[in-house]
């Protein structure tokens, strides 16, 4: 920096003008000057690489705030679509429980109706069972009856067979006027 000096006018003091200033002392007011300035310069060197840094700092987290709010995005809607094929499987599933449920309960119902409708013929079958017991018991003792009266007139036809023989073969062949079988 070459001597470059700004001519400052400062406002009237009420204090007497101070003395001129001897050359080196303004050669040193200088160099503290330039000193100055380019301690200021390196200030400001290292704050500007702070600066970069920082700054290629903030792009990468920005760039990963940006990729994870993309991720997250992504997920979200990814979520969103599970979520959606859930609740249809789930709707499915649950319309399946309901309409099997109605089925089994109709089921059971007809179960039920047809217990009651077997009940009834087995009973029914019970009382013709036994009917027919009744039935057979009677047919057994008109079999035992017909037989008895069959083997009764079996027994008399001899008898009278007998007495017609005997009354022939003493006295002639007259007929008792009952038909033989």
């Amino acid at each position: 920096v070459a001597n470059k000096q700004k001519k400052v006018t400062s406002p009237p003091s009420p204090l007497p003008p101070s003395p001129p200033r001897s050359a080196v002392s303004v050669q040193s007011s200088v160099t503290e000057g330039f000193l100055e300035i380019q301690n200021l310069e390196t200030q400001l060197e290292c704050l500007k690489q702070e600066k970069d840094i920082l700054t290629e700092k903030l792009e990468a987290e920005t760039e990963r705030a940006e990729k994870a709010t993309t991720d997250s995005e992504i997920l979200s809607r990814q979520l969103e679509r599970e979520k959606e094929t859930f609740e249809n499987a789930f709707g499915l599933m649950r319309t399946r429980a309901l309409q099997e449920n109605s089925k089994n309960e109709d089921l059971s119902t007809r179960c039920a109706a047809l217990e009651a409708m077997l009940t009834k013929k087995d009973q029914e079958l019970e009382c013709r069972d036994e009917r027919i017991r009744e039935l057979s018991a009677q047919l057994k003792k008109h079999k035992e009856a017909h037989k008895h009266l069959l083997s009764d007139m079996s027994l008399k036809m001899q008898q009278e067979l007998y007495i017609d023989k005997m009354v022939g073969n003493g006295g002639g062949k007259q007929g008792t006027g009952k038909k033989q079988k």
